[in-house]
């Protein structure tokens, strides 16, 4: 939970750098219903920062109000659900809503994200009023 917590918390700060150091070398996100804009697998730490990365350039302002962790049976994994809700650099708002199960190798790094969001927000333009 505190490695969510975190997670969240370093995004909402756009601070990349230190985020990426939650995540396991080994990682991978899939993304099963994501637009072609959006990769459904990426694999590997570097390749996730590198996304996230460019991603994260795009924002002027970004936070998840709202989010709820739940955690599992299974220790090793949390169901999370969060409501982006930000500012792109362009001026055009973002908000969506996510769901996703991340899973946790021994050192509570993550190893697995298995996101789920609306494609809609990535796909149509944005208005910026």
């Amino acid at each position: 939970m505190a490695t969510l917590e975190a997670y969240f918390r370093l995004l909402s700060d756009l601070d990349l750098d230190a985020w990426i150091e939650l995540w396991a070398e080994r990682c991978v996100i899939e993304a099963p219903y994501a637009p072609p804009s959006i990769p459904e697998l990426i694999s590997g730490r570097a390749a996730v920062y590198e996304f996230y990365r460019e991603q994260a350039a795009g924002y002027a302002r970004l936070s998840f109000p709202n989010t709820v962790l739940q955690p599992m049976a299974d220790p090793g994994r949390v169901l999370a659900r969060w409501y982006p809700d930000g500012e792109l650099t362009t001026g055009a708002g973002y908000r969506n809503q996510n769901v996703g199960v991340f899973e946790f190798d021994a050192e509570g790094k993550i190893k697995r994200l298995t996101e789920y969001f609306d494609p809609a927000p990535l796909t149509t333009p944005a208005n910026p009023s």
